[in-house]
């Protein structure tokens, strides 16, 4: 499956979604993921694992929608594309343990 263009147009436009991003670049992403279809696909959520920054950043609140679209996924859990070493993957194995479902390897 590849991912929808609206996301590969995302991660173009600002490849980090940090709170460095210029106006332009967040109006750019904002429009974007207005033509995100939902549920994402695991192609999806792959890009836009690698976009969230590993400081937590909140990329004035993008990221939030991210997580919660990465949560959505039909796929969702992938375990192999989370990484100790990023804030916001470390918050998403929280939320999963939290929801009793934990990494089999």
């Amino acid at each position: 499956m590849t991912a929808q263009a609206a996301i590969v147009a995302i991660s173009q436009a600002a490849p980090q979604l940090t709170s460095a991003l210029s106006q332009d670049q967040l109006d750019e992403v904002l429009r974007l993921w207005a033509d995100v279809s939902q549920p994402i696909s695991e192609a999806d959520v792959r890009i836009l694992l690698t976009m969230l920054p590993a400081d937590g950043d909140l990329a004035f609140e993008v990221n939030w929608t991210l997580l919660h679209a990465i949560e959505r996924s039909l796929c969702w859990p992938l375990w192999d594309a989370l990484s100790d070493e990023n804030d916001w993957h470390r918050r998403l194995k929280l939320l999963l343990a939290n929801a009793g479902i934990h990494s089999p390897a």
